[in-house]
């Protein structure tokens, strides 16, 4: 289980309930609007790669990057064909750096790409013989710098809200690639999948339209309560953990998430 704990009554406005609401509504428009930018960028990247040469692959990151790799970790493995396990960038750096087997990728992921941690994960990583691929918008951090290849600078776009769901997004787009150029996925299917993700934006908007007055009503009858707990199941797990660390309420609030099921077996 993890949990945290919000204890100021005084919150940044970047995390009142008006600002996550108005970053939760507009994230359909902000993933149509990197969408194909974020494909030629994986299709570029990963052009002179040799995936028929990765034997495992790490996905690896801090805050919402590391929930995002938790929610598509078993995705992953199932495009590529290739052994996939999410993991703290604390623990890769501290634990996992030293026994990766040969040929793994390490996707490392940070935003801003400059934390410690991170950055002396990625290097701990390549100094065991692991390739590194970043995600940070800043394409000159120390992360970057330290890694093989970058993925997740889009020149002028607006990221505010849609951090989980672009990294996502990417992570899920170099799956089906991987997943392509290693025979695993017909070109026709791998086409047929970044369709599906290109329209599932439609399918986000439909959601936050049927869900925000139910969402609302709930939230009313629990806005009194003292714990939450988030339960995922598999691909859902990254989603609570997420959940709640993104929830801010006006009071003092245990949030929690926990795993229903976290083996592979019964994540199916």
């Amino acid at each position: 289980m993890q949990t945290s704990k919000i204890l100021s009554p005084s919150l940044d406005l970047e995390m009142t309930g008006e600002k996550l609401m108005h970053d939760t509504l507009r994230i359909p428009d902000g993933i149509d609007t990197v969408f194909d930018t974020i494909v030629a960028q994986v299709a570029e990247n990963l052009a002179a790669e040799d995936a028929s040469n990765i034997t495992s692959v790490v996905l690896s990151g801090v805050g919402d990057i590391y929930h995002a790799s938790l929610s598509t970790e078993y995705a992953f493995e199932r495009l590529t064909g290739i052994r996939t396990f999410a993991m703290p960038s604390m623990r890769l750096g501290l634990y996992g750096s030293t026994t990766l087997p040969s040929g793994t990728v390490v996707t490392l992921g940070s935003y801003s790409g400059r934390p410690d941690r991170v950055v002396e994960a990625a290097g701990l990583a390549r100094g065991g013989g692991a390739r590194v691929w970043a995600m940070t918008l800043d394409g000159s951090s120390p992360l970057a710098q330290a890694s093989d290849l970058c993925f997740g600078k889009v020149p002028g776009a607006e990221m505010n809200g849609i951090g989980f769901q672009l990294v996502t997004l990417i992570l899920l787009l170099i799956g089906i690639r991987l997943g392509e150029m290693r025979g695993s996925l017909t070109p026709a299917r791998a086409e047929v999948l970044r369709g599906m993700l290109r329209a599932s934006t439609e399918d986000m908007r439909r959601t936050l339209e049927a869900s925000l007055d139910p969402v609302r009503r709930l939230a009313e009858r629990f806005a009194a309560a003292g714990h939450v707990l988030f339960l995922g199941c598999g691909p859902s797990f990254g989603t609570a953990v997420n959940g709640s660390t993104s929830i801010c309420p006006p009071h003092t609030l245990e949030l929690a998430s926990c795993a229903c099921c976290r083996d592979r077996a019964s994540a199916s």
